[in-house]
């Protein structure tokens, strides 16, 4: 199964309309209520670069996610941020990071989120068999 919470921050609710709640806030519902979930894999962050959050709150929310998760058993993948350049609220901090442009192939139109096929081109580089949760 594969499912996604996007256009929200790691540690910081939004207003409705503006992206939700966070990430960390949404744990329950989201992640820890599906049946036999073995795997997290964490993109998040990108939005939270961009919105000027520091990097010691968003490092914070990260290794809560990851010990919150690993508590209930869940291994946890982070990967790292989509690219942005062309990204409208892109800021120069997040190009530092990387200032490639998302493949035209993958790119969904908005030049930040992967369509698709760009999802699956990196979930099928994956091994699945390592996987699930450490021993």
């Amino acid at each position: 199964m594969a499912s996604g919470i996007e256009n929200n921050y790691l540690g910081t609710d939004q207003g409705a309309g503006a992206g939700g709640r966070a990430a960390l806030t949404r744990l329950d519902r989201d992640v820890l209520s599906v049946p036999g979930i073995r795997t997290v894999v964490v993109t998040q962050g990108l939005e939270d670069i961009v919105a000027g959050h520091d990097d010691v709150d968003i490092d914070n929310a990260l290794g809560l996610l990851r010990d919150q998760l690993k508590g209930w058993g869940i291994k946890v993948v982070f990967t790292t941020l989509t690219p942005c350049d062309g990204y409208s609220p892109c800021t120069t901090e997040a190009l530092k990071l990387g200032n490639d442009a998302v493949p035209a192939d993958f790119d969904s139109g908005d030049h930040v989120n992967l369509t698709s096929d760009g999802y699956s081109t990196i979930s099928n580089a994956y091994d699945l068999a390592s996987l699930g949760p450490d021993a």
